[in-house]
């Protein structure tokens, strides 16, 4: 992940990696735009100005692509509708920059929502574009733009490569501004790769840069940058030192929300020292900071960061609390890197908690979320996981498959603390199985790997178990060798432990002397207060009680209407999932019935095929019944593999056919699910149940104005044929589900969501308006 000047300054954001302090910076990529912040005031500004009738074409161009970059993150759809917006202007007047600058927020939106697919495609039509038409600003906007979607994917090289690329035009353009940026980038990208030293260079480069031109505010990110590379060095002095230069020009020019970053940064260097009780002190200003200024996005690496000192405190609820946090809000801003990571943490968690199968449950989670998306990062650390809590739980081939996959990966991303404990954790189930040539060889690569980059943890539990090796294959020399190395190791980080418990100590210490100051002063006041006349005293008395009482009575109002309603989303979101999957026992009945006959009648072939497809849909409509949306494309296959497999079972199959209106991408669009099948299902069985030729039905989606129409038709008997008692109560059951379906939706906030039922000329026709977004 990488940073982005326009996003207010460097953000920190801790990652936990087998257990052992790790943090990544959530630096997003610097990209050339006049705009400074994502921000209500900008948006309203920008819209107030687009309304002006007097505007020119090409200023109309500009204000859509700002309001795009505006939006790019915080909602995919307007952002999108917005490019669009430029892109129909620009076309009208041919302003090739226009639209090359439109493609681009198209694929930088897309990627800031993980559809990496869609962010390459936009990318590289940007680039063409820009090519053909010598538009070197854009060029350069491109390659930027490669070089953070790599960066996203682990591809640290190529990210280079790229930022490089668009380094050089850069300076041919005499942007200085730009160039401070991907030096920024480039820095951020040796940071991933163990290269501190490269970075910490690269990071000065752009502090030059941003002297040269004056420009405050850029400078004091370039020293957030450079104490974080200075943290990576275990240079914790350096790193206070800028952190507290980046604080006071924040500070000065009233940057409230990079203080609050600037806090958390600080807070980082107190964890790194595990000084947990002042990273927490510092942690929580920093969240103060975004909660206030309502910044969510801010709010999910917070989270974590509070989360992980938790953890490392030992208080594993409060840890999980604030890692289900971050993963709400992650999952409200479409955060899926954001949310793999949480799982594992979490999987983490109770790994430490010794819920084992918890652990693996939410490791799994977070790896195949990794793996769907892309996140190589992710899928080592959540690959390494799985092979800890297998070996925790002594399953050691297990183990050892997930380890050394794990160790794969993390060569192949650079992540060099991850391969230090892979291959120490690896020696150790060659230790455990009594394998001690394979063990001492990977426990001393661990310990060899560990020591460049300083990794004491490592290099103490490593070096524990070479010391029995060596016991073991009687090289006591070398077993009292490994001892003293361990015991030095180990007393530095019982040294360290010990001041942590020392520095919590003053901190209860300092709390209780507060507290006792203010017994005191209030024995005073008591004192004070008997020495009023009768009635005063009565009178105060009095007061205070129905003060108090208000405020309690209040208090517990408040705490009582958050339960509450926290409690009816909940039901409301459990309510939701059941409606969704109240069709499916009827039909499983009727498939499984099927498929017996088929058997019944030798018909192996059929009775294979419909067993294939039947286990699919199954499939299908599980995953789906996870989601509030999913893409039409998805709901596309699931519709159809159902209608096949009605067909395949009836004596006399009937036509469909799905159609999609031109103007819809089914990869780009999503939306509820499963509201056509429980009136499909009803045509089949019901509806058409009577005709033996020319059976059809037909379901269509459209594009209006007011939202996605998706229509189910049918040439049945229609509704009042159709009825008899059986039959009228299937179909007021479909009305019914899909009913409080819709009214739930509207209740959590879908407002523009509708449906009716109509018999037309030839059967019966059921309408729908649905709510659908952006992907």
């Amino acid at each position: 992940m990488l940073h982005q000047s326009m996003c207010n300054s460097l953000e920190v954001y801790f990652r936990n990696v087998n257990r052992n302090i790790q943090f990544l910076s959530l630096i997003l990529i610097f990209v050339s735009n006049p705009l400074l912040s994502q921000n209500k005031t900008i948006i309203d500004s920008l819209i107030t100005e687009l309304s002006n009738k007097n505007l020119s074409i090409k200023n109309q161009i500009e204000l859509y692509n700002k309001l795009a970059f505006e939006y790019s993150e915080i909602d995919s759809t307007s952002s999108y509708n917005y490019s669009k917006k430029a892109i129909e202007k620009a076309s009208t007047i041919k302003d090739h920059s226009g639209i090359a600058n439109a493609q681009f927020w198209i694929g930088w939106s897309a990627m800031q929502h993980s559809n990496y697919k869609k962010a390459n495609e936009y990318y590289e039509k940007s680039l063409i574009l820009s090519k053909e038409n010598h538009y070197k600003e854009g060029i350069a906007r491109a390659y930027n733009g490669f070089g953070a979607l790599e960066g996203k994917k682990g591809n640290l090289d190529k990210a280079i490569v790229f930022f490089k690329k668009s380094l050089v035009l850069k300076k041919e353009l005499n942007d200085l501004t730009g160039v401070g940026n991907l030096y920024s980038n480039i820095g951020v990208m040796h940071k991933r790769k163990g290269e501190y030293e490269k970075a910490l260079k690269t990071y000065f480069k752009a502090a030059d840069f941003s002297a040269q031109i004056k420009d405050s505010v850029g400078l004091a990110k370039r020293y957030g940058n450079i104490a974080l590379a200075y943290v990576w060095l275990s240079n914790y002095n350096s790193a206070m030192e800028y952190n507290k230069r980046a604080l006071g020009i924040f500070k000065r020019y009233n940057q409230t929300k990079s203080v609050g970053l600037v806090y958390n940064n600080i807070g980082m260097i107190f964890a790194n020292q595990e000084n947990y009780a002042e990273a927490l002190n510092y942690f929580i200003k920093s969240y103060t900071v975004k909660k206030d200024l309502g910044d969510k996005r801010a709010l999910v690496n917070q989270t974590n960061n509070i989360g992980y000192v938790y953890k490392m405190m030992g208080n594993i609820k409060k840890a999980l609390t604030y890692y289900e946090e971050c993963k709400q809000i992650s999952n409200e801003l479409g955060y899926q890197e954001i949310i793999a990571d949480s799982d594992l943490s979490i999987a983490d968690c109770y790994m430490l908690n010794k819920e084992y199968d918890k652990a693996l449950e939410y490791g799994f989670k977070s790896q195949q979320l990794a793996e769907e998306k892309g996140f190589k990062s992710i899928i080592a650390s959540s690959t390494c996981l799985i092979g800890d809590v297998y070996t925790e739980q002594g399953k050691y081939q297990d183990a050892l498959e997930y380890l050394k996959k794990g160790l794969a990966l993390s060569k192949d991303t650079g992540e060099k603390s991850l391969e230090a404990k892979a291959t120490s954790n690896i020696g150790k189930i060659y230790w455990k199985q009594k394998k001690y040539h394979l063990a001492k060889e990977y426990i001393n690569k661990g310990i060899t790997l560990a020591s460049k980059i300083n990794y004491p943890s490592v290099i103490r539990d490593a070096t524990k178990i070479l010391v029995e090796l060596e016991k073991v294959t009687g090289n006591y020399k070398n077993a009292l060798e490994s001892m003293e190395v361990y015991h030095s190791i180990y007393d530095s980080i019982l040294g360290k432990e010990k001041s942590q418990q020392i520095a919590q100590l003053q901190v209860k210490h300092d709390t209780e002397k507060k507290e006792q100051a203010i017994v005191n002063l209030h024995q005073k006041n008591t004192i004070q207060a008997y020495e009023l006349k009768e009635s005063k005293l009565k009178l105060m008395i009095y007061g205070g009680l129905v003060v108090l009482l208000v405020l309690l009575g209040t208090l517990f109002f408040l705490i009582y209407r958050q339960k509450q309603f926290k409690l009816k989303q909940q039901n409301k979101e459990i309510e939701q999932n059941l409606l969704r999957v109240q069709m499916n026992p009827h039909f499983i009945f009727n498939a499984m019935s099927a498929i017996h006959d088929y058997i019944d009648k030798g018909a192996k072939v059929q009775a294979g095929q419909y067993l294939v497809k039947f286990s699919k849909l199954i499939r299908q409509v599980l995953d789906n019944s996870r989601n509030n949306f999913v893409t039409l494309e998805e709901e596309i296959k699931m519709l159809d593999n159902y209608l096949f497999l009605q067909n395949l079972r009836r004596e006399h199959p009937f036509e469909y056919k799905i159609n999609v209106s031109d103007d819809i991408d089914e990869e780009e669009i999503a939306l509820p699910p499963m509201f056509a099948q429980p009136f499909v299902e009803n045509a089949i069985e019901h509806g058409l149940a009577n005709i033996k030729d020319n059976a059809t039905i037909d379901v269509f989606f459209t594009m209006k104005k007011d939202g996605l129409e998706l229509q189910v038709k049918d040439n049945g008997e229609g509704i009042k044929k159709s009825t008899s008692p059986k039959n009228d109560n299937h179909i007021s059951h479909a009305i019914k589900i899909t009913e409080e379906r819709i009214d739930l939706f509207k209740q959590m906030g879908n407002k523009n969501i509708a449906f009716f039922v109509e018999s037309i000329s030839s059967g019966t026709s059921v309408t729908f308006k649905l709510p659908f977004k952006y992907v």
